[in-house]
């Protein structure tokens, strides 16, 4: 009975107080909760250190498990990592603080209820470290997932304005140092000036570009290569009136994705001085 008292309750307080539209950012930490409980069920059934027992008779001990792994810790994982103070450190040792404590009184009500038993030298502090650990991790993680979140919508907002300008834009792969990308230029539309840190070799697969490379202008056709040294300002323009034009490029130690995301719009595409990429 209190195992599926608590399964109700968590669940109750997810339907109401969770917030949806964010759950592509939290589900992975409810995920992780709920793989980190699986494992530690399979690790306490070879080295018993705590155990379960309904003392009403109503669930077995692996339903209760089940319960646990499958329906309390996933939510309020996703719960505890939705309401985590982020700006102010004082705010957030008292927020874990509050879910530590609440944690572990819960776990001496059940040990004195008979609901849980603590084996071998297993003990309440065991476990009450063990919680904050638990939920450290489940913070840590999330901050991680919302740097990548981040830098990935700070590169997309960056490739779909560029396309207001008939720009298209696509990281194809990173390697070495070595990043490699598929740029396609629509008819009348302009590379602006810019320059790398790394050299850059580029492929015209289709269509027709006006190439400056320096001082020296020279049209590109389909299947020419375009050798371009570090430093050397270079920009490009689809004369064509119909047909886009489409090049592959690899371009050396330059880190151009970070460069992108460091820029705004306005100096990428409107810049009169050259542009350092």
């Amino acid at each position: 009975m209190p195992f599926l008292l608590l399964f109700l309750i968590s669940w109750l307080a997810f339907l109401l107080f969770a917030d949806w539209k964010k759950w592509r950012m939290y589900a992975p930490v409810s995920l992780l909760a709920m793989v980190m409980s699986l494992l530690s069920d399979q690790f306490v059934q070879s080295i018993p250190l705590w155990t379960y027992q309904d003392t009403y008779g109503m669930l077995p001990a692996t339903v209760v498990r089940f319960m646990d792994d499958i329906g309390v810790y996933p939510v309020t994982a996703y719960l505890f990592v939705q309401y985590v103070p982020r700006h102010r450190p004082a705010s957030r040792f008292l927020y874990f603080l509050a879910w530590t404590s609440g944690v572990i009184l819960l776990e001496k009500t059940f040990c004195i209820q008979g609901w849980m038993a603590h084996k071998s030298w297993w003990n309440l502090w065991c476990s009450y470290l063990c919680d904050w650990l638990i939920f450290y991790a489940l913070y840590r993680f999330m901050l991680l997932l919302q740097r990548d979140v981040k830098h990935e919508k700070q590169t997309s907002d960056v490739v779909e304005l560029m396309k207001q300008h008939g720009l298209y834009l696509s990281f194809l792969g990173e390697r070495n140092h070595a990043e490699v990308m598929l740029l396609e230029v629509e008819p009348g539309s302009e590379v602006p000036a810019h320059t790398h840190s790394g050299d850059e070799f580029s492929l015209l697969l289709q269509g027709q570009l006006e190439v400056t490379v320096g001082a020296e202008r020279q049209a590109l056709s389909s299947g020419q290569w375009l050798n371009i040294s570090r430093e050397v300002v270079h920009s490009a323009v689809n004369r064509d009136a119909q047909e886009n034009a489409l090049v592959l490029s690899i371009l050396l130690s330059s880190g151009l994705q970070q460069k992108l995301r460091e820029h705004t719009v306005d100096q990428l595409l409107l810049s009169s001085e050259p542009i350092r990429l």
